[in-house]
């Protein structure tokens, strides 16, 4: 379309930088939607901390979606049912898998908070684009995706530590190597691993 009515007259787009942007976020949505489990559990093979550290990441990449579905359909950013809900399945799984439920729940509150920090600042770049890839549906598609992810992060973490030992402060920079998010900076992504190191094996 064009903007000042000149049908003759090619206008150069935009913002071509965000259209791609947003374009490769659809395309990368749509991987983890479709996706099935991450690590696949195997009794002779034990979850890498990289491969724990990417069920993190996938979680925080479906962020934008979710900023793009509540900005369409009018949703506050911040839902605290739903985040008990999601409180309580980690601290389900966790007890089912064999870790400390309360530290598991310690770092699921900085994970969220995470998440929100994503959503804020990818709901900012909204105001400025031109347009914005059709979410998909937050209730049907991404949160069970979500919520699967979550369970495999801890069913993955406990078979990794359970075999490698807790892990450590040393372990920082594969994970900032590994969830490294637009809407994250250093900062706070330490702050996410600070929280995910305390988790521990149940006693």
């Amino acid at each position: 379309m064009n903007l000042n009515g000149l049908s003759n007259t090619k206008t150069k787009e935009k913002h071509p930088v965000k259209r791609r942007y947003y374009d490769f976020l659809l395309g990368l949505v749509c991987v983890f939607l479709l996706a099935g489990p991450m690590v696949q559990a195997s009794p002779s093979t034990t979850p890498s901390e990289e491969e724990v550290f990417a069920l993190i990441g996938a979680r925080l990449e479906l962020m934008p979606a979710v900023a793009h579905f509540k900005a369409a359909n009018g949703l506050a950013i911040e839902d605290l049912e739903r985040e008990q809900v999601v409180l309580q399945q980690a601290i389900r799984d966790a007890e089912q898998a064999g870790l400390n439920p309360d530290s598991v729940r310690a770092f699921f509150i900085a994970q969220i908070a995470a998440a929100k920090t994503i959503q804020y600042r990818e709901r900012a770049l909204l105001l400025f684009a031109d347009r914005v890839p059709d979410p998909p549906d937050l209730t049907g598609e991404i949160r069970p995706r979500l919520l699967e992810l979550g369970s495999e992060f801890v069913v993955s973490l406990e078979a990794h530590l359970q075999q490698e030992g807790l892990l450590q402060a040393s372990d920082l920079p594969a994970f900032l190597e590994v969830v490294d998010h637009l809407h994250l900076n250093r900062q706070e992504r330490e702050t996410l691993f600070r929280d995910l190191i305390g988790i521990q094996l149940a006693e």
